[in-house]
């Protein structure tokens, strides 16, 4: 799973990683507020966050503190498609 983020992550222009990077920092800190953030439908603690064409699908555990990156694509008809 990580290589597909990591493959996707550097197909992206600078731009949209640097604007992804930011948004991890504030998932990491727990700063939501401004983020396009959602809870998925069926799912515990699993949220997706937009930022443009860009959804990054990622679960928190309050149990550990931290936040598990899922899956980061660009916006089509299976993004949410777990």
């Amino acid at each position: 799973m990580t290589d597909r983020i990591e493959k996707l992550l550097l197909k992206l222009s600078e731009g949209d990683r640097a604007k992804l990077r930011a948004v991890f920092i504030r998932i990491r800190a727990r700063k939501f507020v401004g983020l396009d953030l959602r809870k998925l439908k069926g799912h515990e603690q699993i949220y997706r966050v937009r930022a443009g064409a860009i959804r990054s699908i990622f679960r928190i555990d309050e149990t550990a503190d931290a936040v598990y990156i899922i899956s980061v694509e660009r916006r089509s008809d299976t993004t949410h498609n777990l």
